[in-house]
């Protein structure tokens, strides 16, 4: 038995080459049909959680923040939409093995992700044009919102990416379902870390 373990686990993918999948497909949509291979299991449902995780989560953040009953689901899509195409256009990383070990290596990514920082600074300035320009919109947020998340969505299309990485670090260790395999740990943590670094920059 010990010899068939030690077998299969020499099947193990490089962790290099395991870090280089994960982001492609999370954040890329590439190499999904690696997925199984590295982790054994297809990873479609980290990226499906992340998506609806977003969405719930800046809804809700709009809505205590602004007190807004506006429906607005459609404009939140569109921001998911054009913030997911922008991260694949201009976000860029690297990836260098930080911890050898055969059985608990890590992985550091160096991420340059979406500078949101100088689009937020944009939004501002583009919100006090329009509310100077129509002064009703201050004092109806149902009203203002759908105009801030439509400029919001534009102004992330034309995000350029931040010059300074963000460090995130993967560490992985033997799949207890499959020596042959790798297994995150802290998974949910990683890939929140992972993913606010491709879609916040450094913020």
């Amino acid at each position: 038995m010990s010899v068939f373990l030690t077998a299969c686990g020499n099947d193990r993918v490089e962790p290099k080459e395991a870090a280089d999948v994960t982001a492609n497909a999370l954040v890329y949509g590439k190499d999904m049909d690696k997925v199984k291979k590295v982790f054994g299991q297809d990873g479609s449902d980290s990226e499906k959680d992340f998506e609806k995780g977003f969405k719930q989560s800046f809804k809700s953040t709009i809505t205590s923040s602004t007190g807004t009953t506006a429906n607005i689901d459609k404009q939140v899509d569109e921001l998911y939409t054009a913030l997911r195409n922008r991260v694949k256009e201009k976000a860029t990383y690297t990836t260098k093995v930080t911890k050898e070990d055969k059985e608990n290596p890590e992985v550091t990514y160096s991420i340059k992700g979406l500078d949101m920082g100088a689009v937020q600074q944009k939004l501002a300035s583009e919100i006090q044009k329009e509310v100077t320009s129509d002064a009703s919109l201050a004092a109806d947020q149902d009203k203002l919102m759908p105009k801030v998340l439509e400029i919001y969505t534009n102004e992330i299309k034309k995000a350029e990416a931040v010059s300074t990485p963000t460090d995130v670090k993967l560490k992985l260790k033997v799949n207890s379902k499959d020596e042959g395999k790798w297994q995150m740990e802290n998974e949910t943590t990683f890939v929140q870390n992972l993913m606010q670094a491709f879609y916040m920059g450094n913020m």
